[in-house]
C-alpha cells in the first residue's frame, strides 16, 4: 500500500468521525431542549459515552493502520515497518515475528546486493 492511499484512507476516516460528532452534537442539543430535568447528570453521562466511543474509534483506527503496515517475507517473517531497530549502509533491521515458531526475532532487509559472476 502506498503513502497516497494510506493518506486518503486517513482523510476518509477523519471525515466520517467529524460527521458522527456533528450528529451526536445535534442529538445532544435536541435532547437538551426536550428534557430540562437532570440535565447535568445526563450531560456527564453523554460526555463519558462520547469519550468512550472516541477512544474505541481511535484504538480501532490504530489497529487498522498496523494491520495495513504488516508485511510478510518468505511466507515466514512478519515485520512492522514502524518497529525499526537500526539501519546502516546495507539495509535496515526490524523486529519481526517468525510465523512458524511464533517467536520474535530481528530481520535485516538488505537494500541491494550484487551478484558478481566470474
Amino acid at each position: 500500500m502506498d503513502k497516497e492511499e494510506s493518506a486518503r484512507l486517513k482523510d476518509q476516516d477523519i471525515k466520517k468521525k467529524d460527521k458522527k460528532e456533528k450528529k451526536e452534537k445535534k442529538k445532544k442539543k435536541k435532547d437538551k431542549n426536550d428534557s430540562s430535568d437532570d440535565s447535568s447528570d445526563s450531560e456527564e453521562e453523554n460526555a463519558k459515552e462520547l469519550e468512550k466511543k472516541r477512544r474505541k474509534e481511535e484504538q480501532e483506527k490504530k489497529e487498522k493502520e498496523e494491520k495495513q503496515l504488516k508485511t510478510v517475507y518468505n511466507d515466514r517473517f512478519e515485520i512492522q515497518p514502524n518497529r525499526l531497530i537500526g539501519k546502516g549502509s546495507f539495509g535496515e533491521i526490524y523486529v519481526a515475528l517468525d510465523l512458524q515458531t511464533r517467536l520474535y526475532c530481528a530481520l535485516k532487509l538488505v537494500k541491494y546486493y550484487r551478484i558478481i559472476l566470474t
